[in-house]
């Protein structure tokens, strides 16, 4: 019934709707041993899900981006089967906001308080 997932690239044509989301993957070295532990950039995640991968002994790691709410970009994050000490990163859809739209991401991950001191830069 699956004939012409040989024409689009190997892909079963059920999963057509997510072909027209924008997608860009990227390799980072790992920050520590566990998968939980994705590298930061400049937005902020939350952790949705996990699935295991066929031919990985390494759990694939789904994340929104929790900087505003209802904002429509995801990541998945898994470790690279040829080298483990380095992360896939695959990004998924456009942020609908600027980096730093819900304060610096790195504090506001860590301490809501932190956050709101340093976006009023030590005046508060």
């Amino acid at each position: 019934a699956h004939s012409e997932a040989t024409t689009n690239g190997g892909r079963c044509h059920c999963s057509k709707r997510r072909k027209n989301r924008v997608k860009r993957t990227i390799r980072v070295p790992a920050i520590s041993s566990k998968i939980a532990d994705i590298p930061p950039d400049e937005y902020s995640w939350r952790k949705y899900g996990q699935k295991p991968i066929k031919g990985s002994p390494y759990p694939r790691g789904y994340y929104k981006c929790s900087t505003v709410r209802g904002c429509p970009a995801r990541k998945h994050v898994e470790r690279a089967t040829d080298d483990p000490a380095m992360l896939v990163v695959t990004y998924e859809g456009e942020h609908r906001h600027t980096p730093g739209a819900a304060g610096p991401s790195p504090l506001a991950t860590a301490s809501p308080v932190a956050a709101a001191v340093s976006a009023g830069n030590g005046h508060v």
